[in-house]
């Protein structure tokens, strides 16, 4: 039993198990393309307060560079609609994939957090 203040590292980890439990609806220990863009549009409509159907510098919450805002921004008016943002999505979602297949091929162990 442990007495006293939650080491930071068992707060980040209950965190993270939260995060993953949240991500992953049907509990199989994975987040796939259609869970990460539903997480996605569940965070786009919360970030949307004026609800305009866009997402600003200001209501992106520097969660993107605008280097990264720019080049999804095909219209160039500054803002991320929702179809705009769920490419960037899934765009990083099979680079992320890309690299954990590629460590796969070459052998490279890809560590894995025991599931709680």
């Amino acid at each position: 039993m442990m007495l006293g203040p939650v080491p930071y590292e068992s707060r980040a980890w209950a965190q993270s198990t939260n995060a993953l439990k949240a991500l992953d609806p049907d509990n199989d220990g994975t987040v796939d393309l259609n869970e990460a863009k539903a997480a996605a549009s569940a965070l786009f409509d919360r970030l949307d307060p004026d609800h305009d159907g866009t997402l600003d510098r200001r209501e992106l919450r520097g969660r993107l560079s605008a280097k990264d805002i720019a080049a999804a921004d095909p219209d160039k008016d500054g803002t991320l609609d929702k179809r705009e943002y769920l490419a960037i999505v899934e765009k990083r979602y099979k680079a992320a994939n890309l690299i954990k297949t590629a460590h796969s091929i070459q052998g490279i162990e890809v560590p894995r957090r025991a599931r709680a």
